[in-house]
């Protein structure tokens, strides 16, 4: 609770840019251990995009829903728990109902300690570090480059 005390109002008060590209982020349903996503949404948030922190045990359908009405670019979901992990499988089916999907990426433990689930997601693996995460987020969604001030 300290670690989380001190890392949502870092979250907080990072600007938010309303023209950067939206990114959600959260936990797998049954998962929660939030400090690792958290850490991504401020990375991502610092690095420049619009970054929603969803938080823990998301119940997929409800996300689905709440995805096609606010239309994010990406939504990224972490899980540490294998079982928490599987339940991802078919996320990306629900996915497509929306008009405008979100390119779905995911990462946690589960998927360091237990390789063989990545091939059953259907979706982007993030990698096994933030750094290799923020790369890959880089990648998928490139931010615009800032324009320059005359002086």
């Amino acid at each position: 609770k300290f670690i989380l005390a001190r890392l949502l109002p870092i979250f907080q008060s990072l600007p938010i840019d309303a023209a950067a590209p939206h990114v959600m982020v959260g936990c797998a349903p049954d998962e929660l251990h939030v400090i690792g996503p958290l850490m991504l949404s401020i990375l991502l948030r610092d690095a420049g995009y619009r970054v929603e922190y969803l938080g823990p045990d998301i119940p997929l359908d409800d996300l689905a829903e709440f995805i096609c009405e606010d239309t994010p670019r990406l939504l990224i979901l972490s899980a540490t728990l294998k079982e928490s992990a599987a339940a991802m499988a078919g996320f990306s089916a629900l996915l497509r109902k929306c008009k405008q999907p979100p390119v779905f990426g995911f990462g946690g433990s589960a998927f360091i300690f237990n390789r063989e689930l990545i091939g059953r997601i259907d979706g982007v693996y993030l990698g096994p570090s933030l750094h290799q995460t923020i790369e890959i987020v880089h990648d998928l969604i490139p931010l615009k480059p800032a324009k320059k001030k005359s002086a």
